[in-house]
């Protein structure tokens, strides 16, 4: 079985072996990595991020990289904000559109209690708005 993974940690790789790969291949990723070394070296402070996996590598390689959480993660609720802060940093949290009002307002104190930013998009007739919150 052929694999094309982005891994996080080369010890995944023995899990993904156990499972029946025969063939890993990380070159794409390989490059990814190679980008980004460059773009850090320019100066680049902060990166927003919708891989979970990817966000974790990058706290450990590019440990003063702040990550900035898409809104394409699925962080309805202050319990899953809890869940992925016990696994990732990251210093600001692009809420999800979908919320309603009052759901954006509790992230945002969740967020303010835990010193991370909140961010929203939200439309208005058709419009795309980028707000800070």
């Amino acid at each position: 079985m052929k694999i094309l993974s982005c891994i996080t940690d080369i010890e995944e790789i023995r899990y993904l072996k156990k499972a029946g790969a025969d063939e890993v291949n990380i070159d794409a990723y390989e490059e990814i990595f190679e980008s980004l070394k460059v773009l850090v070296n320019c100066g680049i402070d902060s990166m927003i991020v919708s891989n979970i996996g990817f966000a974790s590598f990058l706290n450990k390689v590019f440990p003063s990289l702040n990550i900035h959480l898409s809104s394409i993660n699925p962080v309805f609720n202050s319990e899953a904000f809890s869940f992925l802060r016990s696994r990732i940093r990251f210093s600001r949290l692009i809420l999800p559109n979908q919320l309603s009002a009052k759901e954006a307002q509790g992230l945002v104190r969740t967020c303010k209690s835990k010193k991370v930013e909140a961010k929203i998009f939200f439309q208005i007739f058709g419009l795309s708005i980028y707000n800070a919150l």
